[in-house]
């Protein structure tokens, strides 16, 4: 066995700014490789610093090739700046080679930088039968060893700090006008003060002087490569996509490139057998929950199987770290239901096919099998229900990542077999436009839009009314004497999805709306429940609504062989007293469905939209009020509402995912 690996990570270059995060990149790689994959760490070679110059990694590189066979493992990892030049062969679409910046980087000096055109080389003379792995934390590095896509620049040249005021960038999105923290270069340089600062995300990046980047924009490709994935021989991991921006950041309190630190955390906490496309889409997951708008891209011949040969990776190599929320797993189930239950941290983390096996075999034995029908996967569902603003089939696949390592109540889980999702933003989308549109022709479609006006704007003045309480609950108390304190200004809390409410105004108020999302939901959960099937559905948002009066409508046309045995309202908008008002008369008595076996309410700290709902007048079985916002930053104490309200479905929310949707869909 020769299994190999380069790992590259330059904090400081001699000629352009420094980055802080890289050296600790490559020491988390090479955890990650020598402790989970078992790579010997005599065959890991990390080059840092002034040591990244092209003598060195062209020798290092040769060296990861030499003498390998079919069936070992090589892995290149670079953290670093990346950038772009001319293209001199032709072959870019674009007519720029993206590039990684060496130690001694310089554009006048082709011997002080890797270009993509190199990397490219290089992977054609991979060994037959040898698994390449290539990692970029790099800006560009999507497509980083095939074709890149230059992106526009307006930044002078020379040595610049490329820094984001990650503070800035927290204001900025409590007033609503941005929430990621990976930018362009524009807005970085603008808010480049201070590079000491260590609460500033860096962006690894270098901008090309004013020449090449108007040689790039008047030269004229040659022809296109050509070069798809699937006639690669080898898989790219690559930081952002061809046309974005990398963060180096502060990230639990060490300097870190955003992608490494959640790629090498992801395989740490049982990604190293999930299939390709689950891994990135979880470190994409991660990156989202943190606030960084770099999306990993994820490159190869395939992307099913995991990132390495299942045959070189045993059950007890796949997590060195346990995660701390869950018991070790026990080898052999005893037939005991809770024997099953300690393996879901493994079983959870299988590609789908492997799980489906795991199941039958554990299922089994610990009788949890055909001859108990509750417990068969093929009789157990899971539906979501979205809120308002546009949503595409698929929205519910982070949700359901989030979920997954809790319960195999549904299996691996597939989106069309044991997980659904309603669909219905589309059926108010272009209704709500389109009467915008017509309102100064149409005189009934006038009158409509000036109710959806006024209900609009009492439901906004709700929310707003509590912003407010949310201020006002966080200023300091006056002291003995002095005057009670006024509220000076309303706050600019961003109100989560304030700019779809038309959308859910159409729905309240048009009848005929109404009808086709609640048909929309009974499509999807009717069928099933009418076969037997036991259902768990979680409702997010206004859709909240959509889901409540859909199902009392199920109710009143009789009992159903099926149940719903959990109903799960999570930032529920039926909180709000506009809308209880504007629900369907027979439904505003809050009666509990009669096909649901629990009804479950989850509000966030923060979450405008959401609140108490049992006696309110519901009859719901349990509020879980003020949870933690997680993953969400605070600014003079408050929560940014937006990230409150979806953080429910954070990867990282253990306490709701694991100790509220998996432990009630668990229990009978």
């Amino acid at each position: 066995m020769a299994d190999k690996a380069l790992l590259l990570g330059i904090n400081t270059y001699q000629k352009v700014s420094s980055l802080r995060g890289c050296i600790n990149d490559v020491n988390n790689m090479h955890g990650v490789l020598t402790e989970i994959f078992d790579f010997p760490a005599a065959n890991v070679k990390v080059l840092l610093n002034d040591k990244v110059v092209k003598k060195n990694v062209k020798s290092a590189m040769a060296w990861l090739f030499k003498d390998a066979k079919p069936n070992d493992r090589i892995v290149f990892h670079y953290s670093g700046h990346g950038s772009q030049t001319v293209d001199l062969q032709g072959d870019e679409n674009d007519a720029a080679d993206e590039l990684i910046c060496l130690y001694d980087m310089d554009f006048n000096n082709a011997d002080t930088y890797l270009l993509d055109d190199e990397l490219q080389a290089w992977t054609k003379t991979l060994p037959a039968g040898v698994q390449l792995t290539v990692v970029l934390d790099s800006c560009h590095s999507g497509s980083g060893t095939r074709m890149l896509m230059a992106q526009a620049a307006d930044q002078s040249s020379g040595k610049l700090p490329m820094l984001v005021d990650s503070a800035s960038t927290v204001k900025r999105a409590l007033a609503g006008q941005t929430q990621t923290r990976g930018l362009g270069a524009t807005e970085a340089a603008l808010l480049a003060t201070d590079a000491e600062n260590e609460d500033l995300v860096r962006i690894r990046y270098v901008e090309p002087p004013e020449a090449i980047k108007a040689a790039i924009a008047t030269r004229r490709p040659k022809q296109e490569r050509g070069l798809t994935a699937a006639q690669m021989n080898h898989l790219l991991l690559a930081g952002c996509k061809d046309n974005q921006t990398a963060a180096d950041a502060m990230i639990e309190n060490q300097p870190n490139g955003a992608f490494t630190f959640y790629l090498c955390k992801t395989l740490r906490s049982g990604g190293a057998l999930l299939a390709r496309r689950q891994l990135i889409e979880r470190v994409e997951h991660a990156l989202r929950d943190s606030n960084f708008s770099q999306v990993p891209q994820l490159e190869g011949p395939t992307d099913q199987g995991p990132i390495f040969r299942s045959n070189r990776l045993t059950p007890a190599g796949t997590n060195s770290e346990p995660p701390a929320t869950e018991e070790p797993p026990t080898a052999q189930p005893s037939g005991d239901l809770n024997d099953l239950k300690q393996l879901i941290p493994l079983i959870a983390l299988l590609a789908p096919e492997a799980q489906v096996e795991a199941l039958r075999l554990f299922g089994s034995a610990a009788g949890v099998g055909p001859q108990a029908p509750l417990r068969a996967v093929g009789e157990r569902y899971l539906v979501y229900v979205h809120g308002i603003c546009q949503h595409e089939a698929g929205y519910s696949d982070p949700w359901w990542q989030a979920l997954h390592p809790f319960t195999l109540a549904y299996g691996p889980g597939r989106l069309g077999e044991q997980r659904r999702e309603v669909l219905w933003s589309d059926l108010v989308n272009d209704r709500a436009l389109e009467a915008q549109l017509n309102r100064a022709v149409d005189g009934q479609a006038a009158r409509q839009a000036e109710q959806q006006d006024e209900l609009k704007a009492a439901i906004i003045e709700a929310l707003q009314d509590r912003s407010d309480q949310q201020l006002i609950a966080t200023q300091a108390q006056p002291g003995e004497g002095d005057a009670p304190r006024a509220l000076e200004e309303r706050t600019a809390l961003r109100i989560p999805g304030l700019d779809c409410l038309d959308d859910f105004t159409v729905y309240m108020l048009n009848d005929s709306i109404r009808a086709q999302v609640i048909a929309r939901f009974t499509s999807v959960v009717q069928p099933l429940l009418a076969s037997g099937a036991q259902l768990d559905i979680i409702s997010h948002s206004w859709g909240t609504v959509v889901a409540y009066e859909a199902l009392r409508e199920l109710a009143a046309q009789g009992p159903t062989p099926g149940r719903v045995r959990n109903l799960f309202t999570v930032g529920s908008a039926l909180s709000i007293g506009p809308v209880k008002a504007k629900l369907r008369a027979s439904n505003r008595d809050g009666q509990r469905p009669a096909m649901v076996g629990r009804w479950l309410n989850l509000d966030a700290h923060g979450d405008l939209v959401g609140g108490a709902l049992k006696g309110r007048p519901y009859q719901v079985d349990k509020d879980f009020l003020e949870l933690k916002a997680v993953d969400c930053p605070q600014v003079m104490g408050l929560v940014n509402p937006g990230c409150a309200h979806g953080s429910y479905f954070s990867s990282h929310n253990t306490p709701v995912n694991r100790d509220i949707f998996a432990a009630f869909i668990a229990q009978a």
